[in-house]
Parts: C-alpha cells; sequence; structure tokens
C-alpha cells in the first residue's frame, strides 16, 4: 500500500493547529517529515492522523 503525504498546510488542516504549530511538531520530534526533491516538508498522513487522536485524548484528560 503507497502512503499519502501531507503538505504543512494539509497536515495543520487535519489538526485544527496553524503550520508554525506544525513545523514546531517537526522539531520537537512528534512529527517525522520527509523533504521533497524541492525542498517541501511532508508528512505521512498516518503519523499526523496519530498526533490527531493523541491530542483529542490529551485533550480529553482532566489535569485535576
Amino acid at each position: 500500500m503507497e502512503k499519502t503525504f501531507l503538505s504543512v498546510s494539509e497536515a495543520a488542516r487535519v489538526l485544527g493547529m496553524s503550520a508554525d504549530w506544525v513545523r514546531l511538531q517537526e522539531k520537537g520530534g512528534k512529527l517525522k517529515a520527509i523533504k521533497s526533491a524541492g525542498g517541501i516538508r511532508l508528512f505521512a498522513l498516518e503519523d499526523v492522523q496519530k498526533l490527531a487522536a493523541e491530542r483529542r485524548e490529551s485533550d480529553g484528560k482532566s489535569t485535576a
């Protein structure tokens, strides 16, 4: 099965966050990016969906 890759802006849309936030997640090691021949960051859809699920899970947890 072929992997689907998303640009920074597409990943941001899926996550409901800004493109800058997505870049910070890459720098922090939460998301792995590959670079296209043209230097564009691409994120595996599977990885983006996993991070989205983690965010939803952590949003549902109480901090009290």
